[in-house]
């Protein structure tokens, strides 16, 4: 195993995902509640989401947005987006609508992430006017809508 002064300089932080599956693939990357991912089964992730993403149309420099608790899913699709060299932004679960608004017309994100329910608050509406309202957003993708954690698929 690598100790610290043996890890080089990368240059996206997602990087560092695939260095660790390299080196030691068996060892705990992420644990969140009853998740756990080592880092070959991380690296095999966001890779997934990695294909997924440019497949539907996203290039560097397209901003794709995530509304969502820290979970796994928000964790790997972070590290997806900078692995193509898009640009990753949070979109906070306490925002309202007119928050959830500037940011889009702000960034254009286009491709959004999200659990349409988080702590028993219900996004559905929120998320369709978006997508209404803003030509920018090509889909969005909701979590806990799609069965088998085939939500890389897009």
């Amino acid at each position: 195993m690598k100790s610290e002064l043996d890890i080089p300089m990368l240059e996206r932080i997602s990087d560092y995902v695939f260095f660790h599956a390299d080196n030691q693939p068996t060892r705990e990357a992420l644990v969140h509640k009853g998740a756990r991912y080592n880092y070959a089964e991380l690296a095999n992730e966001v890779k997934q989401v990695s294909r997924a993403l440019l497949a539907s149309g996203v290039n560097a420099g397209d901003r794709i947005a995530l509304l969502g608790p820290p979970s796994p899913e928000f964790f790997i699709v972070m590290m997806a987006t900078v692995d193509i060299g898009a640009i990753w932004m949070g979109m906070h679960p306490r925002y309202k609508l007119a928050e959830f608004q500037h940011v889009v017309s702000t960034a254009q994100p286009k491709l959004i992430f999200a659990f349409s329910e988080i702590d028993d608050r219900c996004y559905d509406v929120e998320l369709a006017a978006l997508k209404t309202e803003y030509q920018c957003i090509q889909e969005i993708v909701i979590f806990n809508q799609i069965p088998n954690r085939d939500w890389y698929l897009l």
